[in-house]
């Protein structure tokens, strides 16, 4: 799946490289649905089972356009 707003960014750090420093492998949770549902609730519940179980997380939101 493709978006003409969202593109890869390299870092300094090859994904292989990130891996093996972080001793796991990356993935990406995205929620959509309409807005008030919970999904901003359900990733910071997310992110800190994360945290709970020592795995790396984060949860980052997008600000609607005005």
């Amino acid at each position: 799946m493709t978006s003409s707003n969202v593109t890869w960014q390299e870092g300094a750090l090859q994904r292989a490289e990130r891996w093996q420093a972080l001793g796991q492998r990356g993935a990406t949770l995205w929620l959509t649905g309409l807005p008030a549902p919970g999904k901003s609730t359900i990733a910071a519940v997310v992110a800190a089972a994360a945290a709970v179980l020592d795995v790396l997380g984060a949860a980052l939101r997008r600000r609607r356009s005005r």
